[in-house]
């Protein structure tokens, strides 16, 4: 955690944490000085870390959500984390992340109560929404400056969704050109969204217009 962002008064708020200031206790001190947290009792908290995956709904029992997310994970040290779901209804889709403990411990000391989202919740569902509605083939690509992830459907159906890590702005458009190629998408008429932090965002929407040979894509 390096800091939080908050709205408040029409206007966003972020409180910056120092590389020292990384332990739940002095994080919490910073946070339990803030004046404008002190009578926030209920909270919406959204989060961006990488490690996702989808479930059908009808295969999620949430006694479950912790082995399944071992499974596709291995690697995830769990024991360091609180493993959340948010339901996607109308496409019978779970999104299933983690969070760290600390975050989690720490939200719940300042919050009596607590809806945790992850970003990408609306990312995908606005990708199935759309699509069904106009009845095509999509791309949505987010960005930022370690990770990118990417969804792909068709008139409501998932056909892809994941992430990769990028080490320099050439595997973006490496991993987007894989993901079209793999999925047969049209270069020049595949409607294509991009968003993400602004460096990214800016790089991705320059690497279409270079490379992807189309005007087709939108801003989000």
């Amino acid at each position: 955690m390096d800091g939080l962002s908050f709205f408040q008064a029409g206007a966003w708020k972020r409180i910056k944490f120092s590389a020292n200031d990384l332990s739940l206790q002095q994080a919490l001190a910073r946070l339990l000085c803030e004046n404008a947290l002190q009578d926030i009792t209920c909270a919406n908290i959204t989060v961006d870390f990488p490690f996702t995956t989808l479930i059908p709904s009808q295969l999620l029992n949430k006694q479950d959500a912790l082995s399944l997310y071992k499974f596709h994970f291995p690697e995830t040290d769990t024991t360091q984390l609180v493993v959340c779901s948010q339901e996607i209804p109308a496409f019978n889709i779970t999104l299933l992340f983690g969070i760290p403990r600390t975050h989690y411990l720490l939200a719940n000391k300042l919050f009596q109560q607590i809806q945790w989202h992850h970003h990408l919740h609306e990312h995908i569902s606005n990708c199935l929404k759309f699509t069904k509605q106009k009845g095509e083939t999509q791309a949505w690509i987010w960005a930022d400056a370690l990770h990118v992830h990417i969804t792909v459907a068709n008139n409501g159906l998932l056909l892809f969704a994941n992430y990769f890590p990028i080490s320099s702005q050439h595997d973006i458009l490496y991993y987007t050109a894989k993901v079209f190629e793999q999925y047969q998408l049209s270069q020049q008429h595949t409607p294509t969204y991009v968003m993400g932090s602004e460096a990214a965002h800016q790089t991705l929407v320059n690497h279409l217009a270079l490379c992807h040979y189309t005007n087709n894509y939108a801003h989000c």
